[in-house]
């Protein structure tokens, strides 16, 4: 099972604003993502006041951005572990160079979302991450994401 310090509070605190995943934005979702060595799991309850077109939905657009958030967070624990970085280690800051993102159902708001994100390969800097969102075991999306460590 994923324990310990969520992905996100490892990245350096300069990047700790992020809308969807910073802890230090107070108005952010805040996604705490964490990792097992081979996947990032992560859960979120969207509020009412992000709900989309139909009330009781997410927009497809906040969809996205959890996924490129929790993909993003899977290849950069990919890149500490092939850097041999350790579990308290300040995580290298990654960059999703490519997102596609297909819609399966509606995400429902005011409900316990999981998001699920494995590495699929890793060559040098580019690491390439599957993700899903589900809703009561349902998927509402699913990912493929081209995450780029920067160069050191």
């Amino acid at each position: 099972m994923t324990e310990g310090i969520p992905i996100q509070d490892r990245f350096p605190p300069e990047y700790a604003h992020c809308f969807v995943c910073g802890p230090a934005n107070p108005y952010g979702f805040q996604l705490a993502s964490r990792w097992d060595g081979t996947a990032a799991v992560a859960t979120f309850v969207p509020p009412q006041w992000f709900t989309g077109a139909d009330p009781d939905t997410i927009p497809g657009g906040l969809t996205a951005a959890l996924l490129d958030c929790h993909t993003a967070a899977a290849g950069a624990a990919a890149a500490a572990q092939r850097l041999g970085l350790g579990p308290q280690d300040r995580l290298p800051r990654v960059a999703t160079a490519r997102l596609e993102v297909d819609f399966r159902a509606p995400t429902p708001i005011r409900t316990d979302l999981t998001l699920r994100a494995v590495v699929v390969e890793s060559e040098g800097r580019k690491t390439w991450v599957t993700g899903e969102l589900s809703a009561s075991g349902r998927v509402t999306a699913q990912a493929k994401a081209l995450i780029i460590t920067p160069k050191h």
